[in-house]
C-alpha cells in the first residue's frame, strides 16, 4: 500500500500505543516497507522490533526518506557476529521521537533510548532474550547482567522504565523448565514492574513470549493491553509472532511544559476550583455528565447495548471527599478515552481494508477506475460551442461538433508542448519574479542553434541591491533619488498622470502590435509595465533629489 496517499496526521495524541514484534528477519526491502506500513496504518507511537538480522550497513539506510514523511525515527543495535537470530529496533513516532537524547545499544540484543521531558525521564528499552539451552547461557547471564545496571542507574538518577521484547519465556508452556529459566521474570517482579499482561490464544491453548513491562510509578499510566496479527505479506504469514499491544496515557508528561516556554508562549491551562463548589452545583454536574453521556450512546450505539461493563454509575459527588473524586473522575476519563480511541482505530484500520479491497477491485475489473483512483485525478472539462479559427486567412467561426474537435485537438497538437526547461525559486525568495517567457535562440549560420526554446523570468532585485553596508555606502559615497511629494504641486501632478499615460501606452505598443488584446496579459507583464512608466514619468515630471542611502 503507498503510503503517499493516506494522510498520517502528525499532530500528537496523549494516548500513545506501545507494541512489540518479532519480524523474522527484515532484510529484503519488501519486508521492510510491510513494517512500515503496519507501523504506519496501526497508529503505533513506539514499535519494538526483534530479531530483524539487519548489519549495521543496512540501518543507515532503512526508513531514512520516509522520516519526514510521516514523523517518525527509526533506532537499531546490531550485533557484531554472525547469529543468524540477533538484532533488535525500535520505531517511535511524533512526539515521542522529538525527546530522544541518548541512544545505547548493546551487542544486538539491547537497546536503550533516553527521552527526557520537563521534569520527567523515560528509558524506552527493547530487548531479545535467547531460548533456554546451555549455548545461550553465558549471553543471558551478559544481557541480564548489563540490564541490571541500567535498571540500578534509572532507579539512582530518578528515570522511569519501559520494557518491551522478546523474552522467550512462557510460564504456562514452560512451567517444567528450571527455575534459571525465569530469571528475567523474577528480576523485574522483584523491583515491582508492572507487567502489561495480554496472552494468545488458539486451537492448542495459550502462548505467550512477548512482553511489556513499565517500572513503578510510570507516569503514563496503561489504560489496556491487547494481541493483534500483522497483516500477511503475499498472502504468507510475516512473522510466527502475534503484536502484544499497551495503550500509555502521556498526558502528564506532554502536558509539562519549561516554565519559560509558557511565560514567552502565554500557555494557559484551565482548573477548576472544588473547594469552592456548592451542593447544588455538584448535583447540576452529576445530571449534566448523565444527559450528555446518554445522548452520546445513543447516537453511537443500539438503544439496548449493555454499558454496564464501562462501570460509568457516577457516585454521589456531594458526599464523595474531594481527593476521591478526583482519582475517580481521572480513572474514569482513562477509560473512557481508552474505549474511543480503540472504536477509532478500529475504524481506521475498516477503512484502509475496504478501500484497499476496493482497489484490488478495481484492477481485476475496472482499469481505468484504478487508474484514476491511484492516480488521485479529478477529472475536470469545458464544453466548447464554438470556436474561431483562421482558415486561409480569413477568420471562420465553427459550430459544427465534430469541427470543434478537430480544431481544438489541432491546436494544441501545434501550440501546447511540455516544458523541458525550468526554473524555480524557493518559498520567500526575496526578489519577486515579475513574469516569464519562452524566446527563441537566433539560428547560427541559417540553422537552428539548439532544438530548446529559452526560458526567461524577469526577477526584481531592488530590496537585495538596495541594502548595503554603511561603511560601503560612507566609502563609495553612493547616491540615491527620492521624490519630495510634499512640494509636488497640482500642476506636476497632472502632468505625471498624463506621462505615465502616454509611457505605457508607447511601451506597450513596441512590445504588442496595435490591435492586441491586453486584457489577455498576465498580471506580472502588466506590472512589469505598470511601473516602468511611472518610474519614468516621475523622473520627468516630478521634483526629486539626490540623497545618500543613509538619509
Amino acid at each position: 500500500m503507498d503510503n503517499k496517499k493516506h494522510n498520517f496526521s502528525p499532530h500528537p495524541s496523549p494516548l500513545i500505543k506501545f507494541g512489540q514484534i518479532n519480524v523474522n528477519g527484515l532484510c529484503s526491502p519488501v519486508r521492510q516497507q510491510h513494517l512500515l506500513n503496519f507501523f504506519l496504518h496501526s497508529s503505533f507511537g513506539a514499535l519494538s522490533v526483534n530479531d530483524t538480522r539487519l548489519s549495521p550497513s543496512n540501518t543507515k539506510f532503512i526508513f531514512k526518506n520516509e522520516y519526514s514523511q510521516h514523523h517518525f525515527r527509526s533506532y537499531w543495535a546490531c550485533s557484531s557476529s554472525s547469529r543468524p537470530h540477533d538484532d533488535v529496533g525500535i520505531l517511535l513516532r511524533n512526539p515521542l521521537h522529538k525527546h530522544v537524547q541518548i541512544i545505547d545499544p548493546w551487542k544486538g540484543r539491547l537497546l536503550k533510548l533516553d527521552l527526557f521531558f520537563h521534569q520527567t525521564k523515560i528509558s524506552i528499552i527493547s530487548i531479545y532474550y535467547p531460548p533456554s539451552g546451555s549455548i545461550h547461557q553465558s549471553i543471558c547471564n551478559d544481557l541480564i547482567a548489563k540490564l541490571l545496571s541500567w535498571l540500578d542507574y534509572a532507579r539512582t538518577n530518578n528515570y522511569f522504565v519501559i520494557i518491551l521484547g522478546d523474552f522467550n519465556i512462557d510460564e504456562v508452556a514452560h512451567s517444567h523448565y528450571s527455575s534459571n529459566h525465569f530469571k528475567l521474570l523474577r528480576l523485574l517482579s522483584s523491583r515491582v514492574f508492572t507487567d502489561h499482561q495480554a496472552t494468545f490464544f488458539h486451537d492448542n491453548g495459550s502462548s505467550r513470549l512477548d512482553y511489556i513491562w513499565s517500572s513503578p510509578g510510570f507516569p503514563a499510566p496503561g489504560l489496556f493491553s491487547q494481541v493483534i496479527t500483522c497483516p500477511n505479506l503475499l498472502d504468507r504469514p510475516f512473522t510466527d509472532h502475534k503484536v502484544l499491544t499497551t495503550v500509555f496515557d502521556f498526558s502528564s508528561c506532554l502536558a509539562i511544559l519549561a516554565k519559560s516556554r509558557l511565560k514567552q508562549k502565554k500557555e494557559m491551562r484551565t482548573i477548576f476550583s472544588y473547594a469552592s463548589t456548592s451542593v447544588e452545583q455538584w448535583n447540576n454536574f452529576t445530571t449534566e455528565v448523565d444527559d450528555s453521556l446518554g445522548v452520546y450512546l445513543d447516537k453511537q450505539y443500539h438503544p439496548n447495548i449493555d454499558f454496564s461493563s464501562l462501570s460509568l454509575d457516577l457516585p454521589s459527588y456531594s458526599t464523595t471527599p474531594v481527593s476521591v473524586f478526583k482519582s475517580f473522575l481521572r480513572s474514569q476519563k482513562n477509560l473512557v478515552s481508552a474505549f474511543l480511541s480503540t472504536k477509532f482505530a478500529q475504524h481506521l484500520s475498516d477503512s484502509v481494508e475496504y478501500y484497499t479491497a476496493l482497489r484490488d477491485e478495481h484492477f481485476s475489473n475496472s482499469l481505468g477506475t484504478f487508474i484514476d483512483s491511484a492516480l488521485s485525478v479529478e477529472k475536470r472539462s469545458i464544453v466548447l460551442d464554438r470556436v474561431l479559427v483562421v482558415l486561409d486567412s480569413t477568420p471562420t467561426l465553427l459550430t459544427d461538433p465534430s469541427d470543434i474537435k478537430q480544431a481544438a485537438i489541432t491546436h494544441f497538437q501545434s501550440i501546447i508542448s511540455p516544458p523541458l526547461d525550468y526554473i524555480w525559486s524557493s518559498p520567500g525568495f526575496p526578489a519577486p519574479g515579475l513574469f516569464s517567457q519562452v524566446v527563441a535562440c537566433p539560428n547560427l549560420l541559417d540553422r537552428s542553434f539548439t532544438d530548446h526554446k529559452v526560458l526567461i523570468t524577469i526577477f526584481d532585485f531592488s530590496s537585495c541591491l538596495a541594502i548595503l553596508a554603511r561603511s560601503r555606502l560612507k566609502q563609495k559615497k553612493e547616491m540615491r533619488t527620492i521624490f519630495t511629494y510634499t512640494f509636488t504641486l497640482v500642476e506636476q501632478w497632472i502632468n505625471f498622470a498624463i506621462e505615465v499615460d502616454d509611457s505605457l501606452g508607447v511601451y506597450l505598443d513596441k512590445q504588442y502590435h496595435s490591435g492586441f488584446d491586453f486584457s489577455s496579459l498576465s498580471l506580472d507583464h502588466m506590472w512589469h509595465a505598470l511601473k516602468a512608466a511611472i518610474l519614468s514619468a516621475a523622473v520627468e515630471t516630478l521634483p526629486f533629489q539626490k540623497v545618500s542611502n543613509t538619509h
